[in-house]
């Protein structure tokens, strides 16, 4: 189990974009570790790092629409 702090450092994403990419469905989901914590099961987020494209930064959305 990883915490919200470490899924930052390993993915580097911003709490905010992992919160939408979850939101989207596009993140695996938290688990909810105690009223005030969670966390991600460590092998989810790295299945979801081995399935993204590599060498590819993504634009941000409202920079997609520009294009």
């Amino acid at each position: 189990m990883v915490s919200k702090r470490e899924v930052v450092m390993i993915t580097g994403l911003s709490g905010v974009t992992i919160w939408r990419r979850m939101k989207a469905g596009d993140f695996p989901l938290s688990v909810q570790l105690t009223p005030n914590k969670i966390g991600w099961f460590l092998d989810e987020i790295e299945t979801w790092m081995e399935s993204r494209p590599r060498g590819v930064a993504e634009l941000p959305a409202n920079l997609k629409q520009v294009q």
